[in-house]
């Protein structure tokens, strides 16, 4: 068993968990939710029907994790997905992102080249970088959403994915995060893991914020640079991505690469 909490706080997440899936009730229990829900009641919280193989449910949510972005299974191609670059690096398309500087202050490229500056991450085209069909719409959605990249602000935007992006939205973006940020349970070695993230309240407003918001930086038809020149405002009113407010922030507060829009 790899939960050490008492067994009325693992009924409670799988309750939240249920809740989650069903839309608080409203929609019937889809067979992949159902799997979520019995592998985190095996594999983690040791519950009494037959033990979950941690590593096949570690694949299996990566899998879906990457499947979300890409709309296909990988098999067994996907480290060979995630990093393209590490034997073909693509100098072009590295510089195509660092042009982004040159955006005006405001714009939505501006503020996506802030989001990476600030962070010291690298753009997409180095050995070291992972694929742009994965880092754009996801890096995209936090600089939409206003969730940083702290522990929290990880669990967040993935959950404003979920509702953002509701293709098995529970195992793809929710389940991942919760075991890696509360439940402390590594899923990818580069990754690591924490316990205690998850703050009930913040988690439900990004999953609304995420479902009420109606673009798609993960859709087929989500053109990144066909708004990289836009006011960042604007993108968000046209993706109709809520308001964040500072309490609603990842640790109580605004990065300070996010300007909020009114």
């Amino acid at each position: 068993m790899l939960f050490t909490g008492s067994p009325d706080a693992a009924d409670a997440v799988l309750r939240a968990m249920r809740l989650v899936a069903t839309g608080e009730g409203r929609h019937p229990l889809s067979e992949v939710a159902r799997d979520a829900i019995v592998h985190a009641h095996t594999t983690v919280f040791g519950g009494s029907i037959e033990v979950g193989d941690l590593a096949a449910a570690r694949s299996d949510i990566v899998a879906r994790n990457i499947r979300s972005f890409t709309g296909r299974w990988m098999g067994d191609d996907i480290d060979a997905w995630l990093m393209p670059y590490r034997d073909a690096p693509d100098e072009t398309l590295h510089a195509r992102y660092e042009g982004l500087a040159a955006c005006a202050p405001g714009t939505f490229g501006h503020e996506f080249h802030q989001f990476y500056a600030k962070n010291g991450f690298d753009y997409p085209g180095r050995p070291d970088s992972a694929n742009e069909a994965f880092t754009t719409p996801h890096d995209s959605a936090h600089v939409l959403s206003g969730y940083d990249t702290s522990l929290q602000g990880e669990l967040l935007v993935s959950t404003f994915t979920a509702g953002m992006h509701p293709d098995d939205a529970m195992t793809a973006h929710v389940l991942p995060v919760i075991l890696s940020w509360h439940l402390g349970i590594e899923l990818a070695e580069f990754a690591g893991s924490a316990t205690g993230k998850l703050d009930a309240r913040k988690f439900w407003v990004a999953w609304d914020r995420g479902d009420r918001t109606i673009g798609d930086t993960l859709a087929p038809d989500w053109d990144f640079w066909a708004h990289v020149h836009d006011p960042l405002a604007e993108v968000r009113g046209t993706l109709g991505v809520p308001v964040l407010l500072a309490d609603d922030a990842a640790d109580g507060h605004y990065p300070d690469w996010y300007t909020p829009s009114a």
